[in-house]
């Protein structure tokens, strides 16, 4: 078994009474594939636990893809409060630190982080390891 071992992404953010804290993400960097169009910059995607699926903002998929979005197969999203957000599927391929895999990507109008998500993204790994006292992620292929 291989493994990819990523440190988690400092930010920072503020709290509800204003006070600016930093935080920790799990965020990775990967490239995306369509018909032979790969991204030419790295995309920071969240890797997240209580995603179903991975979502994607449409600009990526337009802008440096060049996936006509609307053309994908139609599809709603429900998240945090109920609320639902429209999405299109396409299939790409994701590489990330020499791993490379295909799978489906949902893009929307609506989305401003790319998400990867359970059925999309942790499905081709034997494990996904978060380790919240180290601050790093684990990826087990």
């Amino acid at each position: 078994m291989s493994k990819l071992v990523f440190p988690y992404f400092e930010a920072v953010a503020k709290t509800p009474k204003g006070k600016i804290i930093k935080i920790f993400r799990p965020i990775i960097p990967v490239r995306l594939c369509w018909k032979h169009q790969l991204t030419k910059t790295l995309i920071n995607a969240l890797v997240d636990s209580g995603a179903d699926r991975n979502l994607f903002p449409a600009v990526i998929g337009e802008l440096m893809l060049g996936i006509k979005i609307e053309k994908g197969k139609k599809i709603i999203h429900s998240g945090i409060g109920g609320i639902k957000i429209e999405a299109f599927v396409h299939p790409v391929k994701i590489y990330l630190k020499g791993c490379c895999f295909t799978t489906e990507v949902d893009f929307s109008y609506h989305q401003e982080i790319p998400i990867l998500g359970r059925s999309g993204f942790f499905r081709h790994f034997q494990k996904v390891i978060f380790k919240e006292i180290k601050k790093e992620l684990i990826l087990v292929y």
